[in-house]
């Protein structure tokens, strides 16, 4: 049987967002926060399952965590598409980290010049997308136009620094495979969260569906 018809990722984190809100008593717009943050941390959780799995199989443990750190790091600010069903969600998450680890291998070739070119378009892309198109919403928790403006700011800073830690990194002789790693998941990420990105990953979830892969939506 089907691993997403034997552990429902939805039953799970509906189970434990309505214990935590039974506990704390909440308010109908703090369990909308909480229910979201359920199936954020089950999702989460999964993933990190699926990813500890590949590193097995691949033996890219060290690249897969680059990546999955950095994309995961900044998705918490800058949020991005998602997926209708968690399982498809936590197995096309994982497939595009082992992907962004196989890119990584290709791309850590190149000189640092080329690299450190590569980087400064890529920073320099992701700082307009934050500015154009984050924090992106989400139908269970739409965003405060005051808590957008926040996380905008917040994503600017956390990108800001990103970019000079990567920089120095590359100018002390950081494995250039770690590098382009996490510039594939910093990469990736923003682009979920342009409009292009959101269509993209309907069309994979919608494609996976129609596999019947990860259950319903």
């Amino acid at each position: 049987m089907l691993i997403w018809k034997v552990i429902a990722l939805k039953r799970i984190a509906s189970l434990l967002s309505a214990w935590l809100i039974a506990e704390g008593k909440l308010g109908d717009e703090q369990a909308a926060v909480v229910a979201y943050g359920a199936m954020t941390a089950v999702n989460t959780v999964t993933t990190t399952l699926l990813l500890g799995i590949a590193a097995w199989v691949t033996n890219l443990g060290p690249l897969l965590a680059v990546a999955a750190l950095t994309g995961a790091s900044l998705r918490v600010l800058t949020g991005g598409a998602h997926y209708t069903s968690p399982w498809r969600c936590s197995l096309a998450s994982a497939a595009a980290y082992l992907g962004m680890a196989f890119g990584a291998m290709q791309m850590g070739i190149a000189s640092p010049a080329a690299l450190g070119m590569a980087g400064a378009v890529v920073w320099a892309a992701g700082t307009v997308v934050i500015w154009r198109f984050a924090p992106t919403d989400t139908k269970a928790y739409p965003l405060p136009e005051a808590k957008r403006q926040r996380l905008r700011r917040l994503s600017l800073a956390y990108s800001a620094f990103v970019a000079i830690l990567w920089s120095v990194a590359l100018a002390q002789g950081v494995n250039p495979v770690l590098l382009a790693a996490a510039l594939l998941a910093y990469g990736w990420q923003l682009f979920t969260v342009t409009p292009a990105g959101f269509t993209v990953i309907r069309t994979v979830d919608q494609g996976l569906l129609s596999l019947g892969i990860g259950g319903e939506a």
